[in-house]
């Protein structure tokens, strides 16, 4: 039975995101932007986990071969798997089963919920097996965030989750609350964790466009370094790319982070690697045009009205036609700790004149195939940003 308690009036629709008018103050055009690359983060994360099958695919072999992995060299480690805690997004139990039929055919959700618990604490699931890298950044991150009160009620509504719940997610996630209605529990990141407005990624951030709410992926970090690990010991290839695009689909779109959260955990972790997997992030207000290995022109059909938010910086953009990609989407408002970003005067400068670099923040009201093709890992060097962060609480991190 669908639950009665809507948030229709908490989503922000396309139409609320148009080009604002001929003549656009400063403030009006940082406050559109900052709109319109919240929004922007949803409809990729959408678009991530329901229209791009090979993203699913790739995950899905890259838990197979992990979950083979640890029922070989360390079978008690299985269990770690699973979650017993129903707020964390995609988790299904721990129950032995329940975990190997969703290794099997779980979704793009269940998958990186999966391997994001199997990598959790120092007697993780691969204890013997490999070990994972620290990030100082990232741990010094983890030690100043903010822990809030989780608000009453939920925060995530199981009717705009992309993919629909999988049965063992409504089983495990869904309860009946005391009107008799179904209602997720799953928890979004941002509504109980937050960085400090005071801290320094807030600040940096603010000055490039960046959206910040819990902090740089560390999780992200770990995914990737998970895949690396896996690819090894198994002797398979993971298309990293494809990777980074899983981890926005599954962190974005539940509000655990943000895209510029996203793709900073994924550089952070590449330049680790010498930037051989090529997941440098164009750390400016262009980052809404290079997310490889999408192209500019797929890009611009997610953005909301084709649009992207940088081109709500530069005066009143061209008031694209909208794409059948997003005539039914909805997609999430400002939330808690977003900081509305804003360009450095230095980086980006108009007819209308420098934009202020503060403001006030405004708020506005498949199934994975374990038979698919081995694909060729990426070696060529990147471009790098800014690395920083930890990885967050509500995943172990």
């Amino acid at each position: 039975m669908p639950s009665s308690r809507s948030n229709t009036s908490r989503f922000l629709t396309p139409a609320l995101a148009s080009p604002v008018t001929s003549s656009p103050s400063r403030d009006e055009r940082a406050i559109a932007y900052t709109n319109a690359a919240q929004q922007f983060d949803q409809n990729l994360a959408n678009y991530i986990n329901s229209q791009m099958p090979d993203v699913a695919q790739e995950v899905a072999k890259l838990t197979y071969h992990a979950w083979n992995l640890v029922a070989t060299r360390n079978p008690a480690g299985l269990s770690k798997f699973g979650r017993d805690d129903p707020r964390v997004p995609g988790s299904v139990g721990t129950d032995l089963r329940t975990l190997e039929d969703r290794v099997r055919s779980g979704n793009i959700r269940e998958h990186v919920s999966m391997l994001a618990a199997s990598t959790r604490g120092a007697n993780n699931a691969y204890a013997g097996i490999m070990m994972f890298p620290r990030f100082e950044e990232m741990e010094a991150q983890r030690k100043v965030r903010q822990r809030v009160p989780l608000p009453p009620g939920a925060s995530l509504d199981h009717r705009s989750m992309q993919p629909p719940l999988s049965d063992a997610e409504w089983s495990f996630g869904v309860k009946r609350n005391q009107q008799g209605q179904d209602e997720l529990q799953w928890a979004s990141g941002e509504d109980y964790v937050r960085l400090p407005f005071s801290y320094a990624l807030h600040q940096q951030s603010s000055r490039i466009g960046g959206l910040v709410t819990t902090g740089v992926s560390g999780s992200t970090a770990l995914l990737l370094d998970l895949a690396r690990g896996v690819s090894e010991h198994a002797g398979v290839d993971i298309d990293m790319k494809k990777i980074r695009l899983a981890a926005i689909g599954a962190y974005c779109s539940v509000r655990h982070h943000t895209l510029h959260e996203v793709m900073m955990g994924a550089d952070a972790w590449d330049e680790r690697h010498d930037g051989i997997y090529d997941l440098g992030y164009s750390n400016d207000i262009r980052r809404y045009r290079n997310i490889s290995p999408l192209t500019e022109s797929q890009l611009r059909e997610i953005a909301p009205n084709r649009t992207f938010p940088d081109e709500y910086l530069v005066g009143t953009p061209r008031h694209h036609h909208q794409s059948p990609v997003h005539q039914h989407q909805r997609t999430a408002p400002l939330h808690g700790n977003l900081q509305a970003p804003f360009p450095a005067a230095n980086q980006l400068s108009t007819a209308a004149g420098q934009f202020p670099v503060q403001a006030p923040l405004v708020p506005s009201y498949p199934t994975g195939n374990m038979q698919m093709p081995v694909t060729q890992r990426h070696h060529a060097q990147g471009q790098h940003g800014s690395g920083a962060a930890d990885p967050s609480s509500y995943q172990g991190r």
